[in-house]
């Protein structure tokens, strides 16, 4: 869909600040695994409505935001949560928190299911 991918380059970074970052599956590069050390606040990448809060079968906690046009961005290993499905969020609202004992978030881009190599959905690094 042509209204997605204008959103290419422009979703905002979910961490505040510079973290290392490292491909999950490098081959692939479905996922951006993102080393905040600390616990952080996790922001949305752009607006849109919670459709998934809590945690998986496997364990971790996430949030699944729909940006609309088969858009959704997806927050892994987080440790607090601080929205509900329902939620309708602007860019940049706080989700929650990273985990605080070193374990990293994990960023996904889908577009209508596919999962999309994240990172020339994002624009430049914050600072």
């Amino acid at each position: 869909d042509q209204r997605a991918h204008a959103l290419q380059g422009q979703l905002r970074w979910p961490l505040d600040r510079r973290v290392r970052t490292s491909p999950w599956r490098a081959s692939k590069a479905r996922a951006l695994i993102l080393f905040a050390g600390s616990e952080m606040a996790v922001r949305s990448a752009a607006p849109g409505k919670v459709i998934f809060a809590g945690p998986q079968r496997n364990g971790q906690v996430a949030v699944t935001l729909d940006h609309g046009n088969g858009l959704r961005t997806v927050y892994r290993s987080l440790g607090k949560i601080e929205v509900e499905v329902g939620d309708t969020l602007s860019s940049g609202a706080r989700l929650g928190w990273s985990l605080d004992d070193g374990r990293p978030l994990r960023f996904e881009v889908r577009l209508k299911g596919k999962s999309l190599a994240p990172r020339p959905w994002l624009a430049p690094e914050p600072g």
